[in-house]
């Protein structure tokens, strides 16, 4: 792999030991958890010609078989956000040419991160030679100009649903203001302009209010169904969320029946007791999470929630559950991402598991790095990219 502007050496391994809290009660000292670099998946997203960066990197079994080891030939659609098409320079810096879109998405078929089975998705041409997102909002409330950040999506018989949180840039620039979430549906052999996908806006965002931020689904989904290879299936899907309160952002669950799930008014929110109606009845069941996390069912009965610390500290973290909704034991620091220590505009965010790429005894997580200097952001290839670990389980 060939030198990058702000590669340095770092250990490949970190190895430490914790005590797991859960429900209020210790669990046993457990043997020393390892932490290591994958290289395979990093280098299937250094790229130096067209999709060349992203983040979001959040994964999709297409064929619902999400737990690790279960299907050795899976067909994983990836969705990403904020993207960058054109070319890269052997210093590791974009070129002249280069173009930003909101979305894109890759495909890979099989465990394995081989380029020669992974194809990356967007509009390449729209039509004046420039490319587009794989997605743009065309709800009746849409604007021009408007765009998606993908979220997490699942595959459900023949079809995929992906969810988008529509976007609206300002006049003059300017942070963005949220429009809702749509669901994109399409069916699994869809391929770009997608055609035939069916936008609906869906009620999965509620505004702040006073001290209380806004309620927003899903920062993750979880099918704890026999079909997907939960180990202790209940027969729902768990869709996690976010409440973002100021200066912390709180996990929040939904869950629905498989048969129900394109439903929104089916689903059923976690008020810390019971499943009830409405989004803003869903009570936190933890904090200091990321906007984008993952929870994954363990063979032993337990639950792990990945994310990133405080939302964009440098260290991945975990938490363990008894249950889908907890109670969830103390946040254990698992990784601390290095590309931070290079330079303090750096950051990285959004730490997720991808259990169907895993091994048996591990989760394969991703994490993206970028930076809060625009201009090191664009030009620097690096900056932009996902980066990949490994989280080796000792036992259950």
């Amino acid at each position: 792999m060939r030198y990058h502007c702000i590669h340095r050496s770092i250990p490949s391994v970190l190895a430490f030991s914790a005590t797991l809290a859960s429900g209020g009660h210790c669990v046993a000292q457990s043997p020393p958890f390892r932490v290591v670099r994958d290289a395979g998946w990093i280098q299937l997203l250094d790229r130096d010609h067209g999709w060349n960066a992203a983040d979001g990197c959040i994964s999709i079994p297409l064929n619902g078989i999400e737990a690790p080891g279960l299907d050795p030939h899976p067909r994983t659609l990836f969705t990403f956000g904020d993207s960058i098409i054109g070319d890269v320079g052997p210093d590791g810096r974009r070129l002249p040419g280069n173009e930003f879109i909101n979305n894109s998405m890759l495909y890979v078929d099989g465990l394995e991160p081989d380029p020669a089975k992974s194809d990356f998705i967007y509009v390449r041409d729209n039509g004046n030679g420039h490319p587009r997102s794989a997605f743009i909002p065309t709800t009746p409330d849409a604007q021009p100009g408007d765009y998606f950040w993908l979220m997490d999506g699942i595959a459900l018989g023949d079809w995929v649903h992906i969810f988008g949180i529509h976007l609206r840039p300002p006049p003059g620039g300017g942070w963005p203001s949220n429009q809702g979430i749509t669901m994109i549906t399409i069916p699994k052999d869809s391929r770009p302009p997608f055609e035939d996908q069916v936008q609906q806006k869906v009620p999965l965002y509620a505004p702040p209010n006073g001290d209380i931020g806004p309620y927003q689904f899903p920062a993750c989904i979880m099918s704890n169904t026999k079909a997907a290879g939960a180990p202790h299936p209940d027969g729902y899907i768990y869709i996690y969320g976010a409440r973002e309160d100021p200066f912390v952002k709180k996990a929040i669950v939904a869950r629905v029946l498989p048969e129900q799930f394109a439903d929104i008014s089916a689903w059923r929110y976690w008020d810390g007791s019971a499943w009830v109606e409405g989004i803003t009845n869903s009570a936190p069941m933890t904090g200091r999470i990321s906007g984008v996390y993952s929870v994954t069912p363990m063979p032993s009965g337990k639950y792990i929630m990945v994310f990133q610390k405080d939302t964009i500290a440098p260290e991945v973290a975990i938490r363990i559950g008894d249950s889908p909704t907890g109670p969830w034991g103390s946040m254990i620091e698992i990784y601390h991402c290095p590309e931070t220590d290079q330079d303090p505009d750096i950051y990285a965010y959004n730490a997720s598991a991808h259990p169907h790429l895993s091994k048996p005894g591990e989760l394969l997580i991703s994490y993206s790095v970028n930076s809060w200097d625009f201009e090191d952001a664009f030009w620097i290839a690096d900056l932009g990219r996902p980066r990949f670990i490994r989280l080796k389980l000792a036992g259950n």
